[in-house]
């Protein structure tokens, strides 16, 4: 499967990492059969670790549609769809992790990505030289193809690392940090580094400002006036 991450820059806002027949489970032979035996008829996929007794349309991944040849002909992805952090295997402790995940897979698309990245209140950890950040945001570098360096941020409290020192924990708004990567293109921002359970994600600043300023064209209310000059 080839993630978001990995195709940022040939994405726009209204694409998916993937097509939706790539996005849910592949179907088996079980599927198959179930196919032959109800042609025209709609299959629909449920998250397995989500509770039976509470299921509600959140539950459901999506679904698709059999042919008359016992295969599929259609897929159809639930935008209500949620996952449960047990069957994702990762760290879900806010929105934007959820999305996260969500737009790394295809289930959501690039501009709720960023909507979402937008909204989040990440973490950086400062140096212990730097507590408050004097020197601001800590670039890191590894090795002469990396000029312009990274910076790495986590999306929650939940995915830090263990044993982080709580004094150098620093806030920063995602539209801070978008704005932070519009000054600084060639920059990398990798989220949730060295975490077990997170969902690990490298971008390039670019991509992120570009994402930005695409997500904010098609909803302008998101600028303030005296940034769109009127």
């Amino acid at each position: 499967m080839v993630r978001m991450s990995e195709r940022a820059h040939e994405l726009h806002v209204a694409d998916y990492a993937q097509p939706p027949h790539e996005v849910l489970p592949e179907p088996g032979e079980s599927a198959f059969a179930w196919a032959r035996a109800h042609p025209g008829e709609w299959q629909y996929l449920v998250d397995p670790r989500s509770d039976r007794s509470k299921r509600t349309n959140a539950n459901i991944m999506g679904g698709r549609r059999a042919d008359d040849n016992g295969g599929f002909d259609e897929v159809w992805l639930n935008p209500e769809f949620v996952p449960t952090a047990e069957w994702v295997g990762k760290t879900l402790s806010n929105g934007f992790e959820t999305v996260m995940w969500m737009a790394e897979v295809g289930f959501a698309s690039v501009g709720q990505f960023i909507d979402a990245f937008a909204q989040n209140e990440f973490i950086v950890v400062m140096p212990a030289d730097d507590p408050n950040g004097q020197r601001g945001l800590p670039v890191l570098r590894r090795g002469d193809q990396d000029p312009e360096g990274f910076v790495e941020v986590y999306s929650s409290s939940a995915v830090l690392p263990r044993n982080t020192n709580p004094w150098l924990r620093h806030p920063i708004s995602g539209r801070s940090l978008i704005n932070y990567l519009e000054g600084n293109p060639r920059r990398w921002v990798t989220l949730n580094p060295y975490s077990k359970g997170g969902v690990y994600m490298a971008l390039m600043g670019c991509d992120v400002a570009r994402w930005w300023r695409e997500w904010t064209e098609v909803h302008p209310d998101l600028v303030a006036p005296w940034l769109r000059g009127t």
